[in-house]
């Protein structure tokens, strides 16, 4: 696991320094060594946490006459059956790293060698001889990318930390982009918080053409939800377990100490257990939990812990974790509202001082239909169903007749909400669980007139409304929100971390079963739980779907997280800005102090962002470990 930067220019050749600049603010992604290679109007630079094949992977590794050269962040699990076939086809090697095997994949299949390649990855390679620079990003996201483009250059990095530090590239704030980051909570790409930089999409490649200053962008891998298997259920489970042992065994390929984030939940604990069956040592693993009642799951991950007898460690998280909110503003890099990045950091911190390496269960709930959002979508579809001549003649008039029940979670009060959601266009249901503020409310706050992108994906032809929620969530919030929090806060603690769900061989597989055999009769996740069942204590199995809660709502409401946040949201600096309508942020503060409503989520974001314009858009303290 690393981070990568560099750039490729007609200019005047730069500095020295500045390529080394641009390196030095991604050090956390990688200590241990760093490594650049730089020609007149080409610079390749590199940070290396060392992983696999110690004493010969620093980067960047060239080709046998060195015209080809490359920089890499990830990890390529199949690079000895690759790098076998290209030994076969003529290749000479002369290291054992992952590394060196995509630049000679490069030379045989040129940019379909992105599709030769299981894992995860975001690197560059320089082709000397052709005067292009090739950049190939992993099939769901796991590794970030970003790149700017303008006449006679393009420069690129693992983080927006990188880009900022080349001198051209500028840092104007994108309107359209926090419209995006305030209804969603992350910025989603090709989007990136300043205007003109761009993220390159996961399953995509780029193409710079230095001779003709032409950049290309060019999609390789999109995960399609048809034709549907004909394999019985009891099959496609035996096979679907022989793909996640697989899966598991891959990622446990380490030649430094490894473990595992455990939360008690269906996805890491079944992780854990496969990792035990693939070890002759007990796992080591580390879970998060909080002083709240409703929040805390590590009564259920102790359980899982004791039933494979792990190496287990545990960290609780109080509401003093402001202390640490400019290290996780800084960290991500862009804005990003998702608050349990807050638990992520510690417990990749808790990890960090045991191990190198961890497996987690990232990828469940996108791939085998484990969120809510999908089970209540799904209810409005069958309400819709129903003969009008029930729902309006006998349902809806004898609910509204029905006293109280209006707010809540009454049975009542959920039959209310699920008629009134039922009579709305399918994407609006799903986007009432998508986005964090609502058209009306956003209109209300923005002050500028620039408008974010569709929030939706197109529905593919002949799939079901279940296929679709997962193609949507598979291709836009898991690369926007939890792959981009669970890369930064590991590696904001020099930490890797690899996720077996998301294989893409096993999610191949799993998409195209049909859809009962992920969601049935109220059951999510159903054929992962039957397929890992021996794994998972009935606890795990049967309880209601918690996600990573955080009681951001009480935190706002007392003591120092509330006052850092007010100085934020209120001081100076923002209304210097003026980037928001402060009455209408007034009363999302008041309504939530009076507990009328819970705004939690809406003015931790207000509060990041805020942050997140006094460190990047001007002067700002030294962050620790910066």
């Amino acid at each position: 696991m690393c981070g990568i930067c560099g750039y490729a220019s007609t200019h005047a050749p730069l500095p020295p320094h500045v390529i080394r600049d641009m390196a030095g603010k991604i050090y956390h992604r990688g200590p241990d060594s760093d490594g650049f290679f730089e020609t007149d109007h080409v610079a390749l630079g590199f940070r290396r946490l060392s992983i696999i094949d110690l004493s010969t992977g620093d980067q960047p590794i060239g080709n046998e006459d060195g015209s080809v050269q490359i920089v890499f962040n990830g990890e390529i699990y199949n690079f000895q059956e690759v790098r076998d076939r290209l030994i076969a086809a003529g290749h000479r090697f002369h290291t054992k790293s992952d590394t060196e095997t995509i630049v000679h994949a490069y030379e045989e299949y040129g940019v379909e060698c992105v599709k030769h390649l299981r894992g995860m990855f975001a690197f560059a390679i320089w082709d000397q001889k052709t005067r292009k620079l090739f950049i190939g990003r992993d099939r769901v996201g796991k590794k970030p990318l970003y790149y700017y483009h303008a006449p006679g250059l393009l420069v690129f990095g693992s983080e927006l930390k990188a880009l900022i530090e080349h001198p051209a590239v500028p840092r104007e704030l994108n309107l359209s982009a926090v419209d995006s980051y305030l209804a969603l909570k992350y910025v989603p790409a090709p989007l990136s918080i300043f205007k003109d930089v761009n993220k390159l999409p996961p399953g995509h490649w780029l193409l710079y053409d230095q001779t003709a200053d032409q950049v290309t962008v060019s999609p390789y891998w999109s995960l399609s939800y048809t034709p549907k298997s004909s394999l019985a259920f009891e099959d496609a489970a035996a096979e679907l377990r022989r793909l996640l042992s697989d899966a598991v065994r891959l990622r446990m390929i380490s030649d430094v100490p490894l473990g595992a984030l455990l939360s008690g939940g269906v996805d890491s604990s079944l992780v854990v257990g496969l990792m035990a069956s693939h070890s002759s040592q007990p796992i080591k693993t580390y879970s998060i939990g909080f002083e709240e009642d409703g929040f805390n799951e590590l009564p259920y991950a102790r359980e899982v812990a004791q039933k494979f007898a792990t190496d287990h460690h545990e960290f609780v998280v109080r509401a003093e974790a402001v202390d640490v909110f400019s290290d996780l503003v800084y960290y991500m890099d862009e804005p990003m509202a998702d608050v349990s990045a807050v638990p992520s950091y510690y417990v990749a911190k808790l990890a960090r001082q045991h191990v190198t390496v961890v497996l987690n269960g990232d990828g469940g709930d996108e791939t085998f239909a484990g969120y809510n959002s999908y089970r209540a979508v799904l209810q409005y579809q069958r309400y819709k169903a129903l003969p009008a001549w029930l729902r309006r003649g006998m349902v809806e008039p004898a609910l509204a007749l029905a006293p109280g029940g209006e707010t809540g979670s009454s049975t009542l009060a959920r039959m209310r909400r699920l008629i009134q959601q039922s009579q709305r266009p399918l994407a609006d249901q799903f986007l009432r669980w998508m986005t964090m503020i609502d058209s009306d409310r956003l209109a209300a706050l923005r002050v500028h007139d620039a408008i974010a992108p569709s929030l939706i994906t197109n529905r593919e032809a002949g799939i079901g409304t279940l296929d679709w929620m997962l193609h949507h969530d598979v291709h836009n919030y898991l690369p926007g929100d939890l792959l981009v929090k669970m890369d930064r806060m590991t590696m904001a603690n020099s930490l890797e971390a690899r996720s077996p769900l998301l294989d893409h061989e096993v999610m191949e597989f799993v998409a195209h079963l049909p859809e009962d055999y992920k969601f049935k009769e109220g059951v999510t996740k159903r054929i992962l739980k039957h397929a890992c069942a021996d794994l998972l204590p009935e606890s795990v199995t049967t309880r209601r779907k918690h996600g990573f809660g955080v009681p951001i709502n009480a935190w706002l409401r007392q003591g120092a997280l509330r006052t850092a946040a007010a100085d934020l949201i209120f001081g100076a600096s923002a209304r210097e800005r003026g980037l928001f309508n402060l009455e209408a942020v007034q009363r999302l503060w008041d309504e939530h102090q009076a507990g009328s409503a819970n705004h939690g989520d809406r003015l931790w974001a207000l509060a990041m962002l805020e942050r997140w314009q006094q460190h990047f858009l001007q002067p700002a303290p030294v962050i620790k470990g910066a």
